[in-house]
């Protein structure tokens, strides 16, 4: 009858759509990253309305990560401020030589403890990541995208180079490192203009 015909063409429609279905995930899966999600898990801190100052709150931070380090099978932990594909940071960034660095895209950041990179497998091109050095009232360090460093230091190397974070009365924040190039907010999108603090470098006011 028509009724089954139709239901026969309803069913070859839905396994074709999840044969399409299957096959973007596949897609998805093997669009590069920049970093590994399968074996990540992420915990957000909520503090339910209590407040603490910033010695109270850094302290209260690591605990924490010395807490997830030292769950068993975890073999690196990390602290960050956002997540690919959940939240992002930007601020103004002031560059010698450049009129408007806003002018040349949008540039993220994600403020970060010293076993991030090693966490999220996101590999160091050049130099270094952040590392245990990098506290506060030591030298600013900043480690940039490979399309960062592309994009604001075409014809220079981006090691070495001063950045001023939040205002051009900032000191300088130092490239130490060159990152490679995550996917941060779209599977089909450009690679992002990306760059990495040290959380315990980094003010939020600074934004």
């Amino acid at each position: 009858s028509s009724d089954l015909v139709f239901q026969g063409m309803l069913s070859v429609l839905l396994l074709v759509g999840a044969g399409l279905f299957v096959r973007s995930l596949a897609h998805v899966r093997a669009t590069p990253l920049g970093y590994e999600a399968d074996p990540v898990a992420v915990v957000n801190l909520n503090m339910r309305g209590v407040t603490l100052d910033s010695a109270q709150a850094h302290a209260l931070r690591m605990r924490m990560l010395e807490a997830a380090q030292a769950i068993p099978g975890a073999e690196h932990a990390s602290l960050q401020v956002t997540m690919p594909f959940w939240s992002t940071w930007d601020t103004q960034l002031t560059v010698a030589g450049i009129d408007t660095v806003e002018k040349l895209g949008e540039f993220d950041l994600n403020a970060v403890s010293p076993d991030y990179f090693a966490t999220m497998g996101t590999r160091i091109l050049r130099g270094r990541g952040i590392t245990a050095q990098d506290v506060a009232g030591a030298p600013g360090a900043m480690v940039v995208s490979q399309a960062m460093a592309r994009k604001l230091w075409p014809h220079a190397d981006a090691i070495g180079q001063c950045v001023k974070v939040g205002a051009d009365t900032m000191p300088c924040t130092y490239v130490v490192g060159v990152a490679e190039n995550i996917k941060n907010s779209s599977l089909n999108s450009e690679p992002g203009l990306y760059y990495y603090m040290s959380w315990q470098q980094f003010a939020p006011s600074q934004g």
